[in-house]
């Protein structure tokens, strides 16, 4: 985010907006830096969850079926983070568009965090239960 916060400073030159349609393509060219910078950290959050159930998965404290669907989640995200660069090079979208594409690629990490604390739920019920039944004895 440096690289922006470095251009956001030009922003506020008092000659800025002396050239419009340059100030026009560098406003636009922060929006969809920032937008791009939004979804590669929803990827790298996505693959820290996966990594994480990964781990509950080889202690047999989460199920295939919770890894493989983390895995399809994180592939979708990181599908849609390819798409948008591609089309961002090709100038193929706009910032609306990548905006978009940005909040899909949130609603698949908030669908993969919500699967991660379900698993973590029931990690801790059964460690609860285990812990119950070793008092008891």
């Amino acid at each position: 985010m440096m690289e922006v916060s470095k251009d956001e400073e030009i922003t506020l030159a008092p000659d800025f907006w002396d050239k419009p349609d340059e100030a026009e393509k560098h406003l636009r060219n922060i929006r969809l830096t920032k937008v791009w910078v939004q979804a590669f950290d929803k990827v790298k959050a996505a693959f820290d969850d996966l990594e994480i159930l990964n781990e509950f998965y080889h202690e047999g404290e989460a199920e295939e079926s919770d890894l493989n669907e983390a895995y399809k989640n994180t592939e979708k995200i990181l599908e849609e983070l390819e798409s948008v660069t591609r089309q961002i090079e090709s100038r193929e979208i706009g910032i609306e568009t990548a905006t978009d594409l940005y909040e899909r690629a949130g609603l698949l990490h908030a669908a993969a965090t919500d699967r991660l604390a379900s698993v973590e739920a029931r990690i801790k019920a059964i460690d609860d239960a285990r812990g119950g039944a070793a008092e008891s004895r």
